[in-house]
């Protein structure tokens, strides 16, 4: 099984506008591969969908209920400074002091 980590801004685009986010979501509903979830990821989430957007904040719950029932939790301990690019490469990021 994949195991796929996706960027705040795809479950924002997802819930908001639809189009090719929505069927992202749809697929892991399916079990096409497995999300993987952060607590930080979920935070920005609802944050964003709550400011930006002005959705309520039971809205938003009921939302992520949802949204992260089959997702698995993960607990990083150090974050990795690495972006996946657009051409399949893997681009190392440096930390900035």
């Amino acid at each position: 099984m994949i195991w796929v980590v996706l960027d705040s801004n795809i479950y924002v685009s997802a819930l908001v506008f639809g189009g090719t986010p929505s069927v992202v979501l749809q697929l892991a509903e399916v079990g096409a591969f497995q999300l993987v979830v952060s607590e930080a990821i979920k935070a920005e989430v609802m944050e964003t969908l709550t400011t930006k957007f002005g959705w309520s904040q039971e809205r938003v719950e009921d939302v992520a209920t949802h949204l992260w029932q089959s997702a698995q939790m993960v607990h990083p301990v150090q974050p990795i400074c690495r972006l996946l690019t657009g051409q399949g490469g893997t681009l190392v990021l440096r930390e900035i002091d």
